[in-house]
């Protein structure tokens, strides 16, 4: 994950705050990790090409998960 490049998740407080932000979201907080390492993969691009794909199969995916 990104733990390194996101201030927020470097320390423990931080980690705790989002859990936590996540559970309030009703959000698994591996979906958030997934949406911030395609983020970090289009860092310094131009044109972010192919991150609307990405997302929206990591969405699709809770989608499908919370069906079963």
């Amino acid at each position: 994950m990104a733990n390194g490049h996101v201030v927020l998740l470097r320390s423990e407080a931080g980690r705790k705050l989002v859990n936590s932000k996540c559970k309030e979201a009703e959000l698994d907080p591996g979906v958030l990790e997934q949406l911030i390492a395609v983020e970090m993969d289009q860092q310094g691009k131009l044109r972010k090409r192919g991150i609307t794909e990405a997302f929206n199969e990591i969405f699709d995916s809770i989608e499908i998960g919370a069906d079963e």
